[in-house]
């Protein structure tokens, strides 16, 4: 993996803020962008991926050339819109998603902790159904440690906030036991922005491969079948 610079964060974060959602602070794009490149580095290249509280579709445009389609759904979307290689749709994971073919990835970007309790459960089974065999499910959550800090950059007017106050007060260590199941295993985890953040990556169960069946010269001698 390599490191990633300050320029380079610089750089991104304008592009960002020329072509996104104008009215994201300066600071909130940042921190938005630290977040993005982190997930981005386990998203499987040239694949389909769903990216749950999409904002204005930031990690689609970060992801440039590297998916062949992508989905993007937020209840605060104003309008949808179709970009070509990936649309934004308006509404609420999972029930104004369409009907649609299995993702290589699934993204929950500092969102999990918008949902109220009783429908996380919900949307972890949707996820691993909708999770094509080795797909990945990319969840970052923010520390409860980290809801005083922003509170107090959105009162100084560094930080627009980005819905703080629907945050419910989710704890990160929770998520393993959310979403790992049956099909889905927790391949790695990590703190990061100095522990106000987390990582959960987690990969679908692959599809067991069909064992071969191989004649072998015993096997031939014991069938009851012979050739005349």
């Amino acid at each position: 993996m390599q490191f990633v610079g300050t320029n380079d964060v610089a750089a991104d974060v304008a592009v960002q803020a020329r072509k996104g959602n104008s009215r994201l602070k300066v600071t909130d794009r940042f921190i938005q962008t630290l977040r993005i490149r982190k997930a981005a580095a386990y998203i499987p290249s040239g694949g389909r991926i769903l990216d749950i509280g999409c904002g204005d579709g930031a990690l689609f445009r970060h992801m440039s050339g590297r998916f062949s389609e992508g989905i993007g759904i937020d209840p605060e979307l104003d309008t949808p819109a179709d970009f070509g290689t990936y649309r934004l749709i308006s509404g609420w994971f999972p029930g104004d998603l369409p009907v649609t073919d299995g993702f290589d990835a699934i993204t929950m970007l500092a969102m999990l902790e918008h949902v109220p309790p009783d429908i996380q459960r919900e949307m972890a089974t949707e996820c691993s159904r909708l999770l094509n065999p080795s797909g990945r499910l990319i969840i970052t959550v923010p520390s409860k440690r980290i809801d005083p800090i922003l509170d107090l950059l959105k009162r100084m007017r560094v930080i627009d906030g980005m819905s703080l106050d629907q945050h419910y007060g989710f704890d990160p260590q929770l998520t393993p036991l959310l979403f790992a199941s049956n099909d889905l295993s927790l391949i790695k985890s990590e703190a990061f922005e100095m522990g106000l953040n987390y990582l959960f990556v987690f990969e679908k169960t692959p599809v067991p491969s069909e064992p071969e069946f191989q004649l072998t010269a015993s096997s031939a001698e014991r069938s009851p079948m012979q050739h005349g």
